[in-house]
């Protein structure tokens, strides 16, 4: 409650607590109702996997005045879960379970770089650089959005994001049907971004 209604505090820092999930369901979302923090460090505890990602992506899509979040060290939070070989008994065989996206993957999808469509890029959190880990793992990007979300220029962060979005993640968006609700103005500038995909390459991925 305090965290909701206090509009001094800048910088909080509750690292190397042992907070589990459940800290994490009292603090993350009173950051929707606070508009004066801007880092938030909750780095090395003990989150967990499987209930972190929904309040994170809640308190980010809720939020407006943080610039960094530090999860960094949360042993628990896993980019994937890569499938394990289980006994098919009707088979005869050992079949190996879906590859699924754990908490982290589903924080930058879910609240960082929605690349459902080319509207949900530009609707994601382009204000909090999300510290989880130090590289970009299984296509995570989560590096590479930390990094453009650190970029003071707005416009260039969406920008960025949509570049990255049509040459790297989804290639669907180039469906034209992506397209039907921008302004027949804005397709030159937008076919030109297409086209700085090596500013992606070498100024972000390669950090």
């Amino acid at each position: 409650e305090l965290l909701k209604t206090n509009t001094t505090l800048i910088e909080l820092v509750l690292s190397n607590n042992r907070m589990t999930t459940a800290s994490a369901k009292k603090i993350l979302p009173a950051l929707k109702d606070n508009s004066s923090l801007q880092h938030l460090d909750l780095s090395n505890n003990w989150f967990n996997d499987d209930s972190t990602a929904p309040i994170v992506i809640d308190a980010l899509r809720g939020n407006s005045s943080l610039f960094t979040l530090d999860l960094s060290g949360n042993k628990s939070m896993k980019v994937q879960h890569r499938g394990r070989y289980r006994w098919d008994s009707e088979n005869g065989c050992y079949k190996r379970s879906p590859v699924v996206n754990g908490s982290r993957m589903l924080i930058i999808k879910g609240a960082l770089f929605d690349t459902s469509s080319l509207e949900a890029v530009a609707n994601s959190n382009h204000k909090c650089a999300v510290k989880m880990s130090d590289r970009n793992m299984n296509n995570s990007h989560e590096l590479t959005i930390a990094a453009i979300n650190e970029l003071d220029d707005e416009g260039l962060k969406v920008r960025l994001k949509v570049v990255l979005a049509l040459t790297e993640v989804n290639k669907d968006l180039h469906d034209l049907r992506f397209f039907d609700s921008i302004p027949l103005e804005l397709m030159p500038r937008l076919l030109e971004l297409v086209q700085q995909e090596l500013v992606i390459h070498f100024n972000f991925v390669c950090l």
